[in-house]
């Protein structure tokens, strides 16, 4: 299938896809800015391999998605389902062969309150804004994210509520683009335990979390790039634990250009 299947058909309120079951691609923009849809039967997607840009892209009614016919789905490029502004919940379990997600995956998902990443055990890359500015999340935890080893730009910044983010699951991380969690400003503290792989970080990673008190910076035993601003105007920031850390990494997390 190719671009612009139905984009900006702002009175569409349902769609019934069966009879798209031959179906392996998807192009551009299949259902972007269709403003009234609040729900969409994939059924006759299951033969779907890879999804091009802005396929849900700014459905501002969506409140919720089910992703349990996209089980053939290798790849999914920018804006997935970004600025759908009432979405709160997303099963990924659907998304399980998934292993390519280029930006803006969810970003911009203002009510957003929870998403299960079980469902992506076989992404290994993730591309820029995965989660940026979904302002009523809270909490992420990262168990499902067990395989990605890149991280692009963007992935939690400017999540304003979050005030937690179990990093366990980033364990086969190994680089991690600009502004990771930049402008989370309810974030109080931060545990790099699951950060263990992580070569290289760019800049930003915390800067604007201005209420952030702690950080345990053990987990960063392999870092060997920090960029700059890495903890950039954390004016509450109080304690720093780098207990065992290699003197290579404690030189990158107290030079001039990390500090606060």
């Amino acid at each position: 299938m190719g671009n612009n299947f139905l984009p900006n058909c702002r009175n569409l309120t349902s769609i019934d896809t069966r009879e798209l079951s031959n179906v392996t691609s998807i192009g551009n923009r299949f259902l972007r800015y269709c403003k009234k849809l609040v729900s969409i039967d994939i059924q006759g997607l299951s033969n779907i391999v890879s999804i091009g840009n802005g396929f849900l892209e700014g459905c501002g009614s969506l409140a919720s998605f089910d992703t349990k016919e996209l089980s053939n789905v290798r790849s999914i490029r920018n804006g997935f389902l970004s600025n759908c502004s009432n979405l709160t919940s997303i099963d990924t379990r659907g998304l399980s062969n998934v292993i390519y997600i280029e930006s803006d995956f969810l970003s911009n998902c203002d009510k957003l309150i929870f998403i299960d990443t079980r469902g992506l055990s076989n992404v290994t890359f993730i591309g820029n804004d995965f989660l940026q500015m979904c302002n009523n999340l809270v909490s992420f935890d990262t168990q499902g994210l067990s395989n990605v080893d890149f991280i692009g730009n963007g992935f939690l910044s400017y999540c304003d509520n979050l005030t937690s983010i179990d990093t366990q699951g980033l364990s086969n991380v190994a680089s991690i683009g600009n502004g990771f969690l930049q402008g989370c400003s309810n974030l109080v503290s931060f545990d790099t335990q699951g950060l263990s792989n992580v070569a290289s970080i760019g800049s930003d990673f915390f800067s604007y979390c201005i209420n952030l008190t702690s950080l345990d910076a053990r987990g960063l035993a392999n870092i060997t790039l920090i960029g700059d601003y890495f903890l950039y105007n954390c004016k509450n920031l109080t304690f720093i634990d780098t207990r065992g850390l290699p003197p290579r990494a404690l030189i990158l997390l107290t030079s001039k250009k990390c500090c606060c």
